[in-house]
């Protein structure tokens, strides 16, 4: 009977333990922009990324941006985490520790897309928005419809 709950126990607690680790997602991405554009506007909108209190990410993360239309990309940006939060809204430093400096400050750190990406709509059609960072595995993708 005791080995019976035992076994139950330590069950339900490996469960929990392998729910948790999969509801981690480190760093909280948010892509804010217009869906449609007209013919000569520029890309405009707002690139978010979030913090929470268990993240800590390496400054020297590499980050993806990329405007493209079909198979061509039109505009490409690729920056270190560090550079993203120098030019956001809220830019602090990273924290040091023995092995580099990683950021682990809670917080939303938002970059103008105009900024990163400095592109006008000279064609009809639709393109597509690509936000990537590799090291943990994220990957955004938005469409853009211009007329």
């Amino acid at each position: 009977m005791k080995n019976n709950l035992l076994y139950i126990l330590i069950t339900v607690l490996l469960l929990i333990a392998f729910l948790i680790l999969l509801s981690f997602k480190p760093a909280n991405v948010i892509i804010e922009y217009q869906e449609q554009f007209k013919l000569n506007e520029p890309l405009r909108g707002s690139l978010s990324i979030t913090l929470e209190p268990q993240d800590s990410i390496k400054k020297e993360t590499p980050l993806l941006l990329s405007l493209s239309k079909g198979d061509k990309i039109l505009e490409a940006k690729t920056l270190t985490l560090e550079e993203f939060i120098q030019l956001s809204s809220n830019p602090i430093p990273p924290i040091k520790k023995d092995s580099g400096s990683y950021y682990e400050t809670p917080g939303t750190y938002s970059v103008d897309l105009e900024k990163l990406l400095p592109y006008t709509f000279v064609e009809r059609g639709e393109y597509e928005l690509l936000f990537n960072i590799f090291k943990i595995d994220l990957t955004i993708k938005k469409t853009i419809t211009v007329d």
